[in-house]
């Protein structure tokens, strides 16, 4: 289940930044979305070619990081609108 997270959201963050580009308004979340998506698929790559590596919980927690900092953004981007 989890597998599936780390395929999914960086896929998603850069989808959701192209819809935003569309947007009449093209604030700068979009490109942040596209940013952080392309920087979560490098270390999801990563995460998967070295599974066997001895820093797997490292690269694990940079992903998270920017999910979790993506969120962020996220939250204030709403506010500020």
């Amino acid at each position: 289940m989890g597998l599936l997270t780390y395929l999914f959201v960086p896929v998603f963050m850069i989808l959701i930044g192209l819809g935003l580009k569309r947007s009449p308004n093209n604030n700068p979340f979009s490109l942040q979305s596209i940013v952080f998506g392309a920087v979560s698929i490098f270390l999801v790559s990563i995460l998967v070619t070295n599974s066997a590596s001895e820093y797997i919980g490292l690269y694990q927690r940079m992903v998270e990081s920017v999910f979790a900092i993506w969120i962020i953004f996220c939250a204030m981007a709403i506010k500020n609108q």
